[in-house]
């Protein structure tokens, strides 16, 4: 079931808003669409929660290309997997704004690489590897936000 773009999504006070010209909003927009998922829409959620976390843009559309398939296969917009599937969000922007927030400060993965962060996210043999190649195919390299 695709995840539902709603007028909640766009209203989380605690994020900056991405300037609309930068970069990083038209690849991740690009990104999305090429795997014809339902996260265009919120593209600047995602660019939004990574700056104001301190979080590589790329990685939350990576997790959920990985995890739910861009939100094609979701509930409760779980798009991440997080709790083993079993979390529910009453919206897409909360779910990205919580595990944003969870990644940068939760204890278990404050302060660490990215490597680490994706290994103690999922320590499955090859998933980090695939996280960070899936994060090369939204930018080679990672665009400083302007």
């Amino acid at each position: 079931m695709p995840a539902a773009v709603t007028q909640a999504d766009t209203q989380i006070p605690q994020v900056r808003p991405t300037p609309a010209d930068d970069v990083r909003l038209n690849a991740l927009r690009k990104f999305f669409l090429s795997f014809n998922c339902p996260l265009a829409p919120v593209a600047e959620l995602f660019v939004a929660e990574a700056d104001s976390h301190n979080l590589d843009w790329r990685l939350l559309p990576s997790l959920a290309i990985i995890e739910s398939g861009g939100g094609k296969v979701s509930r409760g917009n779980n798009i991440f997997g997080w709790n083993n599937g079993n979390a529910a969000f009453p919206t897409l922007g909360a779910a990205i704004h919580q595990v944003a927030k969870t990644l940068s400060n939760g204890s278990a993965y404050k302060n660490k690489s990215l490597l680490g962060l994706l290994k103690t996210y999922n320590p499955v043999q090859g998933y980090a590897e695939k996280v960070q190649l899936m994060m090369t195919k939204i930018a080679p390299v990672q665009m400083a936000s302007r």
